[in-house]
């Protein structure tokens, strides 16, 4: 049985239109790509923890050895700069420092006789009265027995500071926070005795992702929230780095990576908080 076709004929424009789809041009060429979309959110979240300003948080070591006879503070303790934390037991420190003195005054005692020495045969060697090698020897007497003065006074010098670092201030105001020794312990050199910080200026340390590093400025307003915390608190990008570091700490969302590179941006607190140092915060940089 014969079949017959049915041929529908077409503009060849617009056959072309059709196989080359909807967004072809009735020039022939297709339309570009549309551009992606620019992020419209000027926002950038991070994380970050409270931390002090520069020096504000300290951990104090001896830097002698010895036993401890006075520890006055505790923990949460508030100190004032310069105010006494503990004091080492220093008796045969002070007593070596004893002989010391009394060296350099034996000592003195000895220049004093060999530079008028000097000096008398200085002038009978003017005369020609003594020979050279007299001259010689009188000089000799007289600058050993500086060099000696110029030994005890160091050993004063060296002893002296034993026994003052035996006696240890705060270097800041701040609070005890954590306090490592107790009375009648014996402590090293480089033992820690107390961490102190001062946590009347605090600021928010948050690790921004690198790629957002071109949208943090310095005076850029910020908004701190806390976990657990219903209340939301103002604050200002204070400081930017100049150059990326690696994560301190893991991101709470899983979902970010943890490999990049991150800005540890300085923000300053506004607004008073019940904010402990070290809890980790929520920022937005608006």
């Amino acid at each position: 049985m014969n079949k017959k076709y049915l041929y529908l004929a077409a503009p060849l424009p617009l056959l072309a239109m059709l196989l080359l789809g909807a967004d072809a041009m009735p020039n022939g060429k297709r339309n570009a790509p549309a551009p992606a979309k620019a992020e419209t959110s000027g926002r950038v979240r991070s994380e970050g923890r409270v931390a002090t300003y520069p020096g504000g948080d300290v951990t104090i070591s001896s830097e002698v050895s010895g036993r401890i006879i006075g520890l006055d503070v505790r923990e949460k303790s508030a100190v004032e700069r310069g105010a006494v934390l503990v004091r080492l037991d220093a008796t045969e420190q002070r007593a070596a420092l004893g002989v010391a003195r009394a060296t350099v005054a034996e000592a003195r005692t000895v220049l004093d006789y060999h530079h008028r020495d000097f000096v008398r045969k200085q002038t009978l060697w003017s005369d020609q009265v003594v020979s050279d090698d007299t001259m010689d020897q009188a000089r000799r007497e007289r600058d050993l027995a500086l060099a000696r003065v110029a030994t005890a006074e160091a050993t004063v010098e060296r002893l002296a500071s034993i026994v003052d670092k035996t006696t240890i201030a705060s270097p800041l105001n701040g609070v005890v926070l954590e306090r490592f020794v107790e009375p009648g312990e014996m402590v090293q050199p480089g033992d820690p005795l107390f961490r102190l910080a001062d946590l009347s200026r605090l600021r928010i340390e948050a690790e921004v992702d690198e790629f957002d590093a071109h949208r943090v400025q310095p005076g850029t307003p910020v908004r701190i929230a806390a976990e657990g915390e219903t209340a939301v608190w103002n604050g200002t990008v204070e400081e930017v780095p100049d150059a990326v570091t690696g994560r301190r700490f893991r991101p709470q969302d899983p979902g970010r990576p943890t490999d990049t590179g991150v800005l540890l941006v300085k923000i300053a607190i506004l607004d008073p908080t019940p904010l402990k140092l070290g809890q980790r915060v929520e920022v937005e940089i608006q």
